[in-house]
């Protein structure tokens, strides 16, 4: 749990604006109570008890120790333990195999790592959040099932390697409950956005629906005490993990157990419905399986650089250093992507320039041609128009600009470079600018 708390910590220092689905202390409360009730759910079924084999395996997996918690009496072997690694599974550790090291103390303080899976955690957003558990879940049962081949160390060794590789899974299963991971097309989404977005929907809420029928308002991180959020990630969870521990005592997949969790994971959203009291009501679902539009930019602040020949009569460039904001003017459905467009005003002076120092303003429009490098590079080409105005009044000068940017997003902060070409009076030239900027506000 220490070292959790400490991974989490370092990670908002150096990073502060990571998206996790849920806070690293609610992952490990979940996975911990999914243990413990899978585990009371099995030590309570007689039938299990009476088979000498499947009780000593109970024995090994359910085994009753002291507590290290207050709020229970005792806990079982793995809980404390496996609470931990489904906090740390995806967010923090890339494998199953660093789960288990005696080094994942030191990897899950590596922020390059942490800033590295954050840029490419599309497999924890619907729809490929679905399958992110699936596909761990079934590693696991095939894992436990070599387990219950094996005796003595060799078991305990391949039961632990398919604990970590169930808290990949509850891991994934967790994040299909939150609110900011579902609504929103994250692999075609800039990291800025994708986050801004996940940030907002986290807090908001969501309406949702499962495959049983089931229509509740979930919520994303931070917020898993409010409303019905922890209880149905909390049965489906306990779902997960009974199906693994099952297998493992008795020796064979337990048949049609996986749908039961498959039926509790959200299936259908309604974004229409922005409140607990409208979800009661809510029929305009769509699926959370189908592809969605990317989150887009609603508003943003830069502070920018800008350098620009055309601007001074002699030819040299005339710098300057600007203040700004955009806001989002026009959304363009085209297929399952949305062309975007922002207008941008900007405000500064002159830092470099031969004779008096001037003010200078910036507005111009933009148009975000898509990402690259899964969201860390956003891509806009646009229109500006630059005004110099010197000391002097009369000493007015505009050019007008065709401009290529680029902003580097490791989250919600970014930093911004552009070049492109200027034209004043029939002279033309290159202007170039660098700076960073800070997205406000995402919507999709």
């Amino acid at each position: 749990m220490k070292r959790v708390a400490t991974a989490a910590l370092f990670g908002v220092l150096i990073f502060p604006s990571i998206a996790l689905a849920f806070a690293p202390e609610e992952h490990v409360e979940l996975g911990r109570s999914a243990y413990h009730s899978a585990c009371a759910a099995l030590v309570a079924d007689a039938q299990l008890l009476a088979v000498d084999a499947f009780r000593e395996r109970l024995g090994v997996v359910c085994r009753v120790v002291p507590a290290r918690h207050s709020t229970v009496a005792s806990e079982y072997v793995y809980e404390t333990m496996f609470g931990e690694w489904t906090a740390l599974a995806a967010d923090f550790i890339d494998t199953p195999d660093q789960l288990r090291s005696e080094k994942a103390g030191d990897l899950a303080l590596d922020y390059r790592r942490l800033a590295r899976l954050a840029m490419s955690n599309y497999k924890h957003f619907h729809p490929a959040v679905v399958t992110s558990w699936r596909d761990e879940q079934r590693k696991s049962i095939e894992r436990v099932i070599v387990a219950t081949k094996e005796v003595g160390l060799s078991q305990l060794d391949e039961l632990e390697y398919a604990l970590a590789i169930q808290a990949f899974a509850q891991h994934y299963l967790h994040d299909a409950f939150s609110s900011g991971h579902m609504g929103f097309n994250r692999v075609a989404s800039s990291n800025a956005t994708a986050l801004a977005y996940h940030n907002r929907a986290s807090v908001e809420g969501r309406c949702v629906r499962n495959l049983f029928g089931e229509t509740w308002y979930t919520y994303g991180d931070g917020k898993l005490q409010i409303g019905y959020t922890r209880a149905f990630v909390s049965a489906a969870a306990q779902e997960s993990m009974f199906e693994m521990l099952l297998t493992f005592v008795s020796g064979e997949v337990a048949g049609n157990q996986w749908q039961q969790t498959w039926l509790r994971l959200p299936a259908f959203i309604d974004e229409r419905a922005d409140s607990a009291l409208g979800c009661a009501n809510a029929v305009a679902f769509t699926s959370l399986r189908s592809i969605s539009k990317p989150a887009g930019v609603v508003a943003t602040l830069e502070l920018m650089s800008t350098s620009d020949v055309t601007l001074d009569r002699r030819g040299e460039a005339v710098q300057g250093v600007l203040v700004g904001a955009s806001a989002e003017f026009a959304v363009i459905p085209f297929g399952f992507r949305t062309i975007r467009a922002r207008m941008f005003a900007a405000l500064g002076m002159s830092v470099r320039e031969i004779g008096p120092h001037g003010a200078m303003m910036e507005f111009g429009y933009l148009i975000q041609l898509g990402t690259t490098n899964r969201g860390l590079l956003t891509h806009e080409l646009g229109y500006a128009q630059n005004l110099f105005i010197g000391s002097n009044w009369s000493d007015r000068r505009t050019a007008i600009r065709l401009l290529y940017a680029a902003n580097f997003e490791t989250g919600r902060l970014y930093i911004r470079t552009q070049a492109g070409l200027s034209y004043r009076f029939g002279h033309a030239g290159l202007n170039f600018g660098a700076g960073v900027g800070w997205l406000l506000e995402s919507s999709k």
